[in-house]
């Protein structure tokens, strides 16, 4: 037997919804003692997203099960039926019963929304992210508002970005024809096992940092390695984003 009964405030919510959404219209929810997980993966498997909501982020959490954690897919426009017409500070609960295994109820503000649950195996997923200890050759952290700014800069028609990373420095370049658009963070606690010059997709770190505000975030990478970012959104509340490197055809 499992239920869960979770009251969150509308405006961390939407902030989750608002990161999954540009990725993928469905998403697996994991939840057990400790609070929620969602890993979003995007349609080409470049880009996931993990987002983890501690309980403590919640006004009210209770989950009781046998086996844990529980997984549920769902399809997030199910949810957003519910959050559109919310303002950051009214309550959003979601109620499951294995009692009814295919379905979840969303409820706010007196209004109640049932959704029917995705099977597991038609939704694509992860099982885990790359971590700190799998070989980056660079960390660091740098202000998640230049980097969002930085390749929400770049014209449409400009595909792709380098990120350049030494001992002494750090440096993303666009080129649009030959025009180079640039920033040079100052990064804090920067380490640099090796340096590197990656290339990746604007529109996939676009994607990803679709829902992040102003907050610093620790970037992690290296030669023909993914972008690692991570970063807090509020309090209770973390973000981490896998971006694979754009491959040069031959």
């Amino acid at each position: 037997m499992t239920t869960l009964n979770a009251i969150v405030s509308a405006g961390p919510f939407k902030d989750i919804l608002k990161g999954l959404e540009i990725l993928n219209e469905q998403a697996v929810f994991e939840f057990d003692s400790s609070g929620m997980t969602i890993k979003c993966l995007d349609n080409d498997c470049t880009a996931v997203l993990r987002i983890k909501a501690d309980s403590t982020l919640f006004q009210h959490y209770s989950f009781e099960s046998s086996q844990s954690p529980l997984k549920l897919g769902i399809v997030l426009d199910r949810l957003k039926d519910i959050t559109k017409t919310l303002t950051v500070k009214d309550l959003v609960a979601l109620d499951y019963d294995s009692a009814e295994p295919q379905q979840l109820t969303i409820s706010a503000n007196g209004i109640c929304r049932t959704a029917r649950l995705v099977k597991l195996d038609l939704i694509k997923q992860v099982s885990k992210l790359p971590s700190p200890t799998d070989g980056f050759k660079f960390s660091g952290v740098v202000a998640t508002k230049g980097l969002k700014d930085f390749v929400r800069t770049i014209p449409d028609a400009v595909q792709e970005f380098k990120l350049i990373a030494g001992a002494k420095h750090l440096y993303f370049r666009a080129m649009h024809g030959e025009e180079p658009i640039e920033w040079n963070p100052q990064p804090t606690d920067w380490v640099v096992e090796k340096d590197s010059v990656v290339t990746f997709t604007v529109a996939k770190v676009k994607d990803v940092l679709h829902a992040a505000k102003k907050s610093e975030a620790t970037i992690m990478g290296g030669e023909e390695l993914p972008l690692r970012i991570e970063w807090t959104q509020t309090e209770g509340l973390d973000f981490t984003a896998v971006v694979a490197p754009r491959t040069t055809k031959r």
